[in-house]
Order: C-alpha cells, then structure tokens, then sequence
C-alpha cells in the first residue's frame, strides 16, 4: 500500500520529470482509447485487443520520450 500512496503524493508529482510524467500520460491516454476503440468496432477478440492497446501504449510512450528529449536542452554533463 506504501507504492500507491507514494503515487498519489502531489509534492512528488511537482519533481518529477517531464520525460516521466508525459510519457505516462500518454500511455494511459493512448492504452484506454485503443482498446475502447477497439470495443466499439468489435473487431478482435479480447486478448488481441488488449495486446493492441498495450502496444500502442508503449509506442506512444516511446514516441513522446523521444519528443520531449529532442526539445531539452543538451547538459555538459551527461549524469544530470
């Protein structure tokens, strides 16, 4: 139970990265509508659905890792 509460720490969200939250938002965001999408034109069966939206899932979030990378700035040094 301590993880999900962590989660949910509005303090904790304000440090977090950009690069971690975004790409969160859009898997969440991506993940919900494909399979709701999918639901709607009946076309796979469950477990294709879900393996779909979850696929989706990850390259939206891949995609906007990359994004959000490409748009910071380059830091001297590379551990920051």
């Amino acid at each position: 139970m301590g993880i999900i509460a962590e989660i949910f720490r509005v303090e904790d969200w304000r440090r977090t990265p950009i690069q971690v939250w975004a790409s969160f938002v859009a898997w969440v965001v991506v993940a919900i509508s494909t399979n709701l999408i999918l639901i709607l034109v009946e076309w796979p069966t469950a477990p294709w659905r879900l393996l779909m939206a979850l696929l989706a899932g990850v390259l939206s979030s891949g995609l906007v890792r990359w994004l959000v990378s490409r748009k910071q700035p380059v830091s001297a040094n590379p551990f920051e």
